[in-house]
């Protein structure tokens, strides 16, 4: 979580590979598995998240 707070403190996004935020964490719901996601400035973490839905061939 230190990690996160410094990339959004950077201006950065954090997302889910879905492009949902990962925070706040439903602690009632979250069962301890792993959460991936993509952290980037506001222009990459948008290119990222078009490559993940539809990768080059």
């Amino acid at each position: 979580a230190a990690a996160a707070a410094i990339v959004l403190e950077a201006g950065g996004v954090i997302s889910d590979l879905d492009g949902r935020p990962v925070f706040p964490i439903d602690l009632a719901g979250y069962t301890g598995a792993k959460v991936p996601f993509l952290a980037a400035a506001p222009g990459a973490h948008a290119q990222l998240l078009a490559e993940l839905r539809n990768p080059a061939p």
